[in-house]
């Protein structure tokens, strides 16, 4: 099975889960080991932020970092 981009919708849930891959479990082998995406939400989440998802299968997904903004004197 090719390659598309975007992210299927029943994958979305888990794509923050450390060690989870869309495309391997698409049938595509790809390198990695699946943890960038759960580090980085835990690094947004210690910093009182967070990465949401949106996505659309054929076409691509749109990551979003929310932080808040520090008004420290």
């Amino acid at each position: 099975m090719a390659s598309r981009p975007g992210i299927p919708a029943g994958e979305i849930e888990y794509i923050f889960d450390a060690f989870h891959q869309a495309e391997r479990v698409r049938g595509t082998l790809t390198s990695g080991t699946g943890l960038g995406l759960a580090i980085s939400q835990d690094l947004a989440r210690l910093l009182g932020g967070e990465i949401t998802v949106s996505s659309v299968e054929g076409e691509g997904s749109t990551f979003t970092l929310s932080l808040p903004i520090s008004c420290s004197k």
